[in-house]
């Protein structure tokens, strides 16, 4: 059977996406929950209990490589297609569900937002902060593409650290879900210009979910760090049941090759899904006009 991935966030831990991949095997696919050590729950409570250092810049890699390693260990299970893997990942996991299928690290050691002046402004920008010091990683390329990954998912993922160039060498069926209340992985930024950035010819989806944040889409009661409720939003078990269906429709069609679950991916079907908390819609393309408006 077809294997899906869940790659978790900063701060959280195999069950954050418990839901999601409970209803994935449910639907006949096999899951594989991993738990990055480097940047999971426990990394940060003892980072901030004083025990730990802060997670490490080798983790831009790390982490997508802890998926590579999983799929290879997974390989000499028989009933399971590790030819034929989706990947889904939220936030930091969303980066890595990106560079797994194709997204490229390109260094920019000159760019403006890199230099000693302007560092300060880039400190609450977390992609911007994570590419300058891929800079200083001493790479200039890295590309992490694995070819079993057909269908990714990306849930307030940071994206913009790819820029055009590396965003547009993604090569595989990409949903990007974006919260437009999200603070630390801002829409616009993050997931809505990078999703332009993206080829053309390319099966992609951006889903947009009023008034979503970046916590809207995670198990609820789970996390180390306190955030109020007014930046949590509407509940968001009340985006479990829109979110399960859209993702496994996705998968259903670009990972087992199921056509008649692309209706479900239009428009007017994910208008439906709507609820009395959150809004859904599903955009295949946006140009610079469209662009510039949201700016």
């Amino acid at each position: 059977v077809p294997l899906i991935v869940i790659s978790h966030g900063l701060a959280s831990n195999r069950q954050t996406f418990a839901y999601l991949g409970e209803h994935f095997a449910s639907h006949g696919f096999a899951v594989a929950v991993v738990e990055h050590d480097g940047t999971n729950l426990t990394k940060f409570d003892n980072f901030l209990a004083g025990t730990e250092r802060f997670p490490e810049p080798n983790n831009l890699i790390n982490q997508p490589l802890d998926v590579k390693y999983v799929l290879d260990r997974l390989e000499r299970e028989s009933q399971i297609n590790t030819q034929q893997v989706g990947v889904i990942g939220q936030s930091f996991g969303g980066y890595s569900a990106l560079a797994l299928s194709g997204g490229e690290l390109i260094a920019e050691a000159t760019a403006a937002e890199c230099q000693t002046e302007s560092y300060p402004n880039v400190l609450l920008d977390f992609s911007s902060l994570a590419k300058c010091t891929f800079n200083e990683l001493g790479q200039s390329q890295v590309q992490l593409r694995d070819s079993r990954v057909k269908a990714v998912i990306a849930i307030n993922p940071m994206s913009k650290i790819f820029g055009r160039e590396g965003m547009s060498s993604i090569e595989t069926p990409t949903m990007i879900i974006s919260g437009t209340h999200d603070l630390i992985m801002p829409a616009v930024a993050e997931q809505i210009r990078p999703f332009s950035w993206l080829d053309r010819d390319l099966a992609k989806y951006l889903v947009l979910v009023k008034p979503a944040t970046h916590f809207s889409f995670l198990q609820e009661g789970l996390g180390v760090l306190p955030v109020p409720n007014s930046n949590v939003g509407p509940r968001p078990i009340y985006a479990y049941p829109a979110i399960k269906s859209l993702s496994t429709a996705f998968f259903q069609l670009h990972l087992a090759q199921q056509q008649e679950y692309q209706t479900y991916l239009q428009s007017d079907r994910a208008a439906q899904l709507s609820n009395d908390a959150f809004e859904f819609s599903v955009i295949r393309s946006i140009g610079e006009a469209e662009l510039k408006q949201l700016q």
